[in-house]
């Protein structure tokens, strides 16, 4: 088994968000989330699974939840030095600098299991030249474990995916490549400009359910100028982020109804193609 991986779980702006703001917290990472904070949640599954070494919860400074992190061990606290989401990845990152890859999570996936993150880290372990591993869910396995939950899909050609709230990540490769990184991330809300930089034939393919998870994964090397594994998880909880009133009402029905909720069985991690 290879080195276990350093954890990052970006928590930053957390006092902004609107959901913290709707119910009356001072900072999303504490939200209740079956009568317990949301952050103790995943740092609950980051502590047990056996693929994680220590871990750093990227917060603001003078944040509740610092004081609510103070004096847990294996876990640090590391302050962004700007507002954007790679200034949050960074400072979880200087430290860590020479390891090979770091597991970056969000904040908000009460859900996720040591189990589903020590397969995930299996995966990744496959693909020992991915500066960029990225995970996908199917929608089916999305739909199975966690009926009625909304996610934002994409068809291709092997099925339907949602993007998954953890990567493995190159701190080499963010420091080498921050600029591009920050370039492609701030198009994620400029639908046109996002379809320029795909390139409308890959475009004209996913609006066809005709492009495949190997073209988009090839194109995506070529944007951000490294190596990329898209890595598919059973684990759908590492999909089912709490960003609106219905996502948690839908996790508090979730742990109402059931103490433990299924993965699903775990298949053997696909051997990379030749």
């Amino acid at each position: 088994m290879a080195e276990p991986m350093p954890a990052i779980v970006l928590a930053a702006g957390g006092g902004r968000d609107k959901l913290a703001l709707a119910q009356a917290v001072a900072d999303k990472a504490l939200l209740p989330v079956g009568g317990r904070p949301m952050i103790d949640l995943m740092l609950d599954a980051l502590h047990t699974a056996q693929r994680v070494s220590e871990v750093v919860v990227v917060a603001d400074e003078g944040s509740p939840l610092v004081e609510h992190l103070a004096g847990r061990e294996g876990v640090s606290v590391a302050f962004p030095s700007g507002p954007g989401f790679l200034d949050s990845m960074s400072a979880g990152m200087e430290r860590f600098a020479d390891r090979r890859r770091v597991l970056v999570c969000s904040g908000d996936i009460p859900l996720v299991t040591a189990e589903g993150i020590d397969d995930f880290v299996g995966r990744c372990d496959l693909y020992p030249t991915a500066d960029l591993c990225y995970s996908i869910i199917r929608a089916e396995a999305c739909n199975k474990q966690f009926p009625g939950g909304r996610r934002t899909t994409v068809k291709l050609r092997e099925g339907e995916f949602t993007g998954g709230n953890i990567v493995a990540l190159s701190p080499e490769f963010l420091e080498r490549e921050r600029a591009r990184f920050e370039q492609v991330f701030a198009l994620r809300k400029s639908p046109l400009k996002l379809c320029a930089l795909l390139g409308w034939g890959l475009v004209l393919k996913l609006m066809l359910r005709l492009a495949s998870v190997a073209a988009v994964v090839e194109r995506a090397k070529s944007i951000l100028n490294c190596e990329v594994a898209a890595i598919e998880t059973p684990c759908a909880a590492i999909g089912f982020d709490v960003d609106k009133p219905e996502d948690l009402a839908a996790v508090e029905g979730y742990l109402g109804r059931t103490a433990s909720y299924p993965l699903g069985r775990l298949r053997r991690p696909h051997p990379p193609p030749s």
